[in-house]
């Protein structure tokens, strides 16, 4: 079965709330350092609670970025394995991104074929329809 591409919305959203979180946590270790007395125990825990606040709060950002980024691209990695390993069809194209129910240039059993994929499990190379190898 080919993979539905998952909406990646509910992750950012949540680690959005995450980077907030933090740069709020930042905000108030922030004021309290300006406002103790330096070397105390008070002004050395709001100084700990920034540092670990940005450090945090950049590190969520930092996996954000990186999730959105590669989404798309690992998800057509995925589709390419599926469709290599239950189909044998490989895109002609190296670094093809995969779309559904878009035709491709494609390779089945060392031939050069238009195919289209209908998720979640139908393949049509050549003009016809695919069925999934045995395990």
């Amino acid at each position: 079965m080919i993979p539905s591409q998952i909406s990646i919305a509910p992750l950012l959203m949540a680690l959005t709330v995450a980077v907030a979180g933090c740069g709020y946590a930042a905000y108030k270790a922030g004021v309290g350092v300006a406002n103790f007395p330096r070397k105390t125990r008070a002004w050395n825990l709001a100084v700990g609670l920034l540092t670990v606040s940005i450090l945090v709060g950049g590190s969520v950002a930092g996996f954000m970025v990186f999730a959105n980024a590669n989404h798309d691209r690992t998800y057509s990695d995925a589709v390419w394995t599926t469709l290599a390993k239950e189909y044998h069809v490989y895109p002609a194209v190296a670094d093809t991104a995969f779309k559904p129910n878009v035709p491709f240039a494609g390779l089945h059993d060392g031939a050069a074929v238009d195919c289209t994929v209908s998720l979640p499990n139908v393949v049509v190379c050549g003009g016809e329809k695919l069925e999934p190898l045995a395990p």
